[in-house]
């Protein structure tokens, strides 16, 4: 279930018209592919926040899982 919860995050921050739930969304489907031990996954959706949204309260803390995805 948890696989059907990441494409789900994944999908929103494909269809989101709100620029401040993207990262949100992100950060979500960065944490569950760590949950499904998906470290490549998990590192591309990290590195999206981190080159995209590092003026958000999402950007500021990324290194942290940039961390633990690699």
């Amino acid at each position: 279930h948890m696989v059907v919860t990441l494409e789900y995050y994944k999908k929103a921050v494909e269809t989101t018209t709100n620029d401040a739930l993207k990262p949100i969304y992100l950060l979500k489907a960065g944490q569950t592919a760590l949950f499904l031990k998906d470290k490549k996954t998990a590192l591309e959706l990290f590195t999206k926040i981190s080159e995209e949204y590092k003026d958000t309260n999402e950007g500021r803390d990324i290194d942290a899982y940039l961390g633990l995805a690699q």
